[in-house]
């Protein structure tokens, strides 16, 4: 069997990466800013820290899938330069 890579699909599965990482980013920073902007100005009460509390959770647990999506694209682009 001869091996062989698509770079130029390799590439287009790495921009991919990118995109996802880069839109999951921007979806986090968004919640984090929004949900502190409500309860400083918007909402005061024992409800509200708890809310921040879940969303600063939610934030933590996003960054196993950050980190990981940011070693498949360190992975790919390793790949892609060995093949050309």
């Amino acid at each position: 069997m001869e091996l062989s890579f698509d770079t130029d699909q390799g590439r287009a599965m790495l921009n991919k990466l990118l995109a996802s990482h880069s839109q999951i980013t921007r979806m986090v920073v968004s919640m984090q800013r929004t949900s502190e902007s409500l309860i400083v100005s918007k909402w005061q009460a024992p409800a509200a820290t708890q809310f921040n509390t879940t969303v600063a959770a939610w934030t933590a647990d996003m960054q196993p899938t950050l980190d990981k999506l940011r070693e498949a694209r360190r992975r790919l682009e390793a790949e892609i330069r060995e093949w050309e």
